[in-house]
């Protein structure tokens, strides 16, 4: 089903969760869906999908950031400090090039990237 909607899929996970539990599903707690930029008094999972508490450019929800800082107080990177951006540009850019890199390999055009 997935390969042959291709064109049509933007979260491959989730369509083929939606074709194969198709009207056989229950609706969660929107709190297992929580996004950094919001502000959910009591999330139960927090997606950071823009820039990561760990970066002093953050700038999603406060409480979201120390709830991070705490967890990541009781793991061996305990003293991390706050990363400056430019790290973080460095990461998106190596990612990036990688990715090119390995469409580049496969055969795939640039102008599929």
């Amino acid at each position: 089903c997935l390969h042959d909607n291709l064109g049509h899929i933007s979260f491959a996970d989730q369509y083929g969760l939606n074709v194969v539990f198709n009207n056989q599903w229950l609706e969660l707690d929107p709190r297992w869906n929580c996004v950094s930029e919001e502000d959910e008094a009591d999330p139960f999972i927090i997606h950071f999908f823009k820039i990561k508490p760990i970066f002093r450019s953050y700038t999603g929800n406060a409480f979201y950031r120390e709830e991070f800082m705490k967890y990541l107080r009781l793991t061996p990177w305990k003293n991390h400090g706050g990363l400056p951006d430019y790290v973080r540009l460095y990461w998106k850019a190596i990612a990036r090039l990688k990715k090119i890199f390995l469409r580049y390999l496969s055969g795939a055009s640039y102008a599929a990237i």
